[in-house]
């Protein structure tokens, strides 16, 4: 019996190994790879806004990215997501625009989503914004390790949208940083693909 159970136990681990080479490899490709298309609009998932008492900078340099593909033209307008961290706090999304419109983008070019409390739910409010305009060519921006997941939920919500990765953010660069947030970030996106097996047709 003890030998059954040690077997199965090398099994699990075998393929949980596997599962995070390929999830690796993902995010690999992802960091390397060069924004060629254009799209209509950005969404910049959130963050939480705060770290030691100071501005979060890797929020800060998602949102830089966002404005960067502002400025390339390769998109028209920005969609900034995230609720709040606390109570009596600006939302994620409320912080990123008055960052966006102090560094000069225009306010009339940024649409914010306020209520949202995970990367799920980023996605699917951000649609609702989307399907308002009518757009169809979406850009999606985080660090390399969030967006597999980011990717695979927006499929989930038939979203074609094309990976943007902040690779100059503190959390990617930092490699403590990287395979803190790589490890959570592999336990989340099997915790999604469970999600989506359960629940095969999306709600909306």
């Amino acid at each position: 019996m003890k030998r059954f159970f040690l077997i199965f136990l090398l099994l699990l681990l075998m393929v949980g190994v596997g599962s995070f080479r390929l999830f690796w490899l993902k995010v690999s490709r992802i960091s390397h790879q060069s924004i060629t298309e254009e799209g209509e609009v950005a969404i910049i998932l959130g963050t939480r806004v705060f770290v030691n008492g100071q501005v979060n900078q890797c929020l800060v340099a998602r949102l830089e990215k966002g404005i960067q593909l502002l400025q390339h033209k390769k998109v028209t307008a920005l969609i900034m997501t995230g609720g709040r961290d606390r109570i009596n706090q600006p939302t994620q999304a409320q912080i990123m625009a008055s960052l966006a419109r102090y560094h000069g983008v225009a306010a009339n070019v940024i649409w914010t989503e306020n209520k949202s409390s995970d990367t799920w739910e980023n996605i699917a409010f951000a649609k609702k914004i989307i399907q308002n305009h009518h757009w169809k060519k979406i850009l999606i921006v985080s660090e390399p390790y969030h967006l597999p997941r980011a990717v695979m939920i927006a499929r989930y919500f038939n979203l074609t949208v094309v990976p943007v990765a902040v690779t100059s953010s503190q959390c990617w660069r930092n490699k403590l940083s990287r395979w803190f947030f790589l490890s959570r970030d592999f336990l989340a996106y099997l915790q999604d693909s469970w999600r989506i097996l359960s629940s095969p047709a999306a709600p909306y």
